[in-house]
């Protein structure tokens, strides 16, 4: 619905998509850790909610696949684009199965040595090596951290590689909002001022329905449905 809306004010179809699907997706982090506040993560509204944002991860691999192919190409053909997904999917199947059988052996080995120094050098060793097999096989550097990241998120010591990178976790994430705000251009932002609100208001009321219609469908309760598309 908003990429079409978005169409109608650009005339752009490829930059409606990008920018449709990008706004399609939540912040795991955030939302969960708003649900956690709230003490609603265990009940249904939290059940709901999280199983929208992890399908949400898994739809996220190959959208990142073919995001830099559409910012690219003026007529991307299908073709192309069935094959990234079917890349991103083998890519996504043959870690994560590494990721089950050979990952805990590997971390448990970084464990049995009781240092904290080598675990982190495992860790990032871990996410830039599953990087560079997705950088080789064609998809994007970004494809393969959220790969790596879900391959030690499955594993047994989740929990102290939690701990382990959450101080990089919020500097990168700090350095990550600075670069997206170093490429706003004010003047473009107030240019468009106006088809920005509508579009955003847009998006504001679309996206609460369209989850409330989806979680309604699946015969959820009112209220269930009404608290998760605010949540989202």
């Amino acid at each position: 619905m908003f990429a079409t809306l978005l169409y109608s004010v650009t005339q752009d179809f490829q930059q409606a998509i990008i920018v449709s699907l990008a706004l399609a997706f939540n912040s795991t982090a955030l939302v969960v850790h708003d649900l956690k506040e709230s003490g609603r993560l265990h009940q249904p509204v939290g059940l709901l909610v999280v199983g929208i944002l992890l399908f949400q991860d898994l739809i996220a691999i190959p959208v990142l696949a073919i995001l830099p192919e559409l910012g690219q190409e003026n007529n991307l053909p299908v073709l192309k684009i069935g094959m990234m997904l079917v890349e991103a999917l083998i890519a996504f199947a043959g870690l994560i199965i590494s990721g089950r059988y050979l990952l805990p052996k590997l971390l448990n080995e970084l464990v049995r040595h009781r240092s904290d120094e080598l675990l982190m050098l495992g860790i990032v060793s871990i996410v830039l090596l599953v990087a560079g097999i997705t950088h080789w096989a064609g998809l994007s550097l970004s494809v393969g951290a959220f790969l790596g990241g879900m391959m030690l998120g499955e594993c047994q010591y989740r929990i102290q590689v939690a701990a382990e990178i959450r101080p990089f976790r919020d500097l990168l994430l700090g350095i990550f909002f600075i670069s997206i705000g170093a490429q706003v251009v004010p003047d473009a932002v107030f240019n468009h001022l106006g088809n920005l609100l509508i579009l955003l208001s847009t998006l504001v009321a679309l996206k609460p329905i369209a989850i409330i219609l989806a979680a309604r469908w699946l015969e959820t309760p009112l209220g269930t449905s009404m608290q998760s598309a605010f949540a989202l």
